[in-house]
């Protein structure tokens, strides 16, 4: 937020203080300018109140490895080059040892 605010204080600061460029070019700079704050704040206010999508450990969320998974434990090896597995409307996170 303060990026925001210096860049709009350094462009508003220009508008007034530079003669020599057409007042035309200066009002589209800090036009621009303050619309892409404001979009920036919009999307900085998005990240900040929607939900992440964290799912919960629970039962059914953990239960019924996928074959592949269970073996790959059971051996003790890496489940590295393992993407995550789809399965209807579903899919196994590999990372999380979930389903989503």
């Amino acid at each position: 937020i303060s990026l925001i605010a210096v860049i709009n204080g350094i462009t508003w600061g220009c508008f007034f203080v530079e003669q020599e460029t057409p007042e035309l070019a200066k009002l589209i700079c800090v036009v621009c300018i303050s619309c892409e704050s404001v979009v920036a704040l919009v999307c900085l206010a998005g990240l900040l109140g929607a939900s992440p999508g964290v799912v919960s450990r629970s039962a059914a969320a953990c239960a019924q490895l996928p074959e592949k998974v269970k073996v790959l434990l059971e051996l003790g090896e890496p489940m590295d080059g393992l993407g995550n597995i789809v399965s209807g409307e579903r899919s196994f996170c590999i990372r999380c040892l979930v389903w989503r």
